[in-house]
């Protein structure tokens, strides 16, 4: 029940505003139910008790993304991959938000990124064969798609991004 853990959690931080744990596990609630006005301001607050931690900035970015606000999206990827540049997830949540601003060229670039660091990312595949799709490069979208069902077969599927998992 959502209803019953955001009000515990909100009241855990009322009495504890340093619980990091807690403001991830609301944030998550809050994507969780497509909140992301809710999730996106507790995530700015746990950034303020963690700015280092690149998880956050790249959760962040994924709810810029689904509020459809890319700019600010691609900034907190950015910030994500400049403290950790080995965020495989983090190119491949920026190959979205590119995809979403027509920049395809650059999506190209960010999901092949993600595959390099991380070549089972079976979501990148999807997302690069997408892509490719949408310039007209059919045989290279099939083969990311094939790549796709390799890696994720008998997966269950979840998000691919860090707001439904942990940081």
């Amino acid at each position: 029940n959502y209803t019953s853990a955001l009000k515990f959690l909100a009241e855990a931080l009322e009495l504890e505003p340093t619980m990091v744990n807690a403001y991830e596990k609301l944030a998550k609630a809050y994507y969780t139910q497509a909140r992301f006005d809710k999730a996106g301001a507790i995530y700015r607050k746990e950034l303020e008790l963690k700015p280092d931690d690149p998880m956050i900035y790249y959760s962040l970015g994924v709810v810029y993304r689904m509020n459809e606000q890319f700019e600010d999206a691609v900034k907190m990827q950015t910030k994500a991959l400049s403290l950790n540049p080995n965020l495989a997830q983090a190119y491949n949540e920026l190959g979205l938000t590119y995809c979403k601003q027509k920049k395809l060229d650059e999506a190209i670039t960010a999901h092949k990124t993600a595959l390099e660091l991380d070549p089972k990312l079976g979501t990148a595949h999807n997302y690069l064969g997408v892509v490719y799709l949408l310039k007209g490069m059919s045989a290279e979208a099939e083969e990311q798609f094939n790549q796709f069902k390799k890696y994720e077969a008998g997966k269950n599927m979840s998000p691919s991004h860090g707001a439904a998992s942990s940081h």
